[in-house]
């Protein structure tokens, strides 16, 4: 079935659940979804929230409390740290455009550093989910410690800034639709972290930087073709790591990227997985076996390992890192 076909089969049961029958965006249809999976026939949880409320500071003024989900829109510029406190059951926050979240540093004790809080930390008690659409770049340190956050999702934001989502503890499933770059300590320290699904990479030349996905307990790691570099240390605490695949598209791979245990790493003959492999066994005393990827314009059903090609959406459950 075509994209396009799959979109529409998934709006007609949207429908049907919540007796809509008007034309709906992207970002309707997952909050529509997220109504329904909250518990609801469809929206009637769901908050679209004002942008001149918004805009205006303070608390959110609701006309009810029992909201389970806030969708700020792109019109939005602002929003303030006490946004939420009128609405405490909000559990998913579902954020269009580039709005700027009113920020202060504290230390916290728990973390050992100091973060920075915004309205998403300051209401993490009920928040487990973020999707996030449309933003020229999620800022450095932008939920970082938020402890019961378990989902998060991001499209069509080309940076995911420094220490981003650090510490978000009981993370497990983080959702990418088009990848940028993923700087330094973006997802380290999320230590319930599971899966990964990346769609596509796009960009100049996007990359994973240092430690940007730390402990996490991925057991497979495929690379989205277009991805140019992995930096030094990028997984090297992902001490579960099994596989990893690597496209022909990256052409630098840093020193300890991956952990120094027996793993497999695939790719393609004569390509930098193969010379990384070859320079670490014989220099670092690693453990790492090549394997080579042998179909030309993708990678094949091997196993149990699951293949990805140009024009084929891949899934899989378990604790694999998947890119689609």
């Amino acid at each position: 079935m075509a994209l396009t076909d799959k979109i529409k089969a998934i709006a007609d049961a949207i429908r049907s659940k919540t007796g809509k029958t008007e034309t709906m965006t992207m970002e309707q249809m997952v909050t529509e979804i997220e109504g329904i999976e909250s518990g609801g026939g469809g929206g009637e949880k769901i908050l679209y929230m004002d942008a001149a409320l918004l805009n205006a500071g303070g608390a959110y003024p609701a006309d009810a409390d029992d909201y389970t989900t806030a969708v700020i829109p792109a019109e939005a510029t602002f929003v303030s740290l006490e946004v939420f406190d009128n609405l405490p059951n909000i559990d998913t926050v579902i954020i269009n455009g580039n709005c700027e979240f009113e920020t202060y540093g504290e230390y916290d004790s728990s973390a050992k550093a100091t973060v920075y809080r915004n309205a998403l930390v300051a209401a993490d008690v009920s928040i487990r989910k973020l999707c996030i659409f449309g933003r020229d770049a999620i800022p450095n340190n932008f939920a970082q410690t938020m402890y019961s956050l378990a989902e998060v999702e991001i499209d069509a934001c080309p940076s995911i800034g420094n220490y981003a989502f650090s510490n978000c503890r009981a993370l497990r499933r983080l959702t990418i639709g088009t990848m940028g770059d993923i700087w330094q300590y973006a997802f380290d320290s999320c230590y319930s972290l599971r899966r990964v699904d990346i769609q596509t990479a796009q960009g100049a030349s996007p990359i994973f930087d240092r430690y940007s996905i730390g402990n996490a307990k991925i057991e497979e790691l495929v690379i989205p073709d277009g991805v140019t570099g992995i930096s030094a240390y990028a997984f090297y605490t992902c001490n579960k790591l099994k596989t990893v695949t690597i496209p022909a598209s990256v052409g630098n791979i840093g020193s300890y990227a991956f952990p120094n245990i027996a793993m497999t790493i695939r790719g393609y003959a004569g390509s930098k997985a193969e010379s990384f492999v070859v320079y670490c066994n014989t220099n670092m005393g690693c453990q790492y076996t090549f394997e080579v990827i042998s179909q030309a314009n993708g990678i094949e059903q091997k196993d149990d390992v699951l293949s990805i090609s140009n024009n084929v959406n891949a899934t899989q459950d378990g604790d694999v890192l998947i890119i689609q």
